[in-house]
């Protein structure tokens, strides 16, 4: 167990996703991604570019199905420094 001292700290408003770097990896373009979930491209399009500040369930569910990934792929969160 971690003291207190030693707890690691997180800012989630820096949180950092990699919607993008899977997606391409995947061969989709932002306009083919949008489609297979269901959403317009600026609403994608929010979600790469980090303009939301929640992203819901079924969205990552539905994410991780179509590029076989995991959350734990797209979600990149570095502790603040002390």
């Amino acid at each position: 167990m971690l003291s207190s001292n030693q707890v690691k700290r997180y800012d989630i408003t820096d949180m950092e996703t990699k919607f993008k770097d899977i997606r391409e990896k995947n061969g989709y373009t932002q306009t083919q991604m949008a489609n297979k979930l269901g959403m317009t491209l600026g609403n994608y399009q929010k979600y790469e570019y980090g303009n939301r500040t929640s992203v819901p369930y079924k969205v990552i569910a539905d994410f991780c199905k179509i590029s076989n990934c995991t959350p734990n792929d797209i979600f990149v969160l570095e502790p603040v420094a002390a």
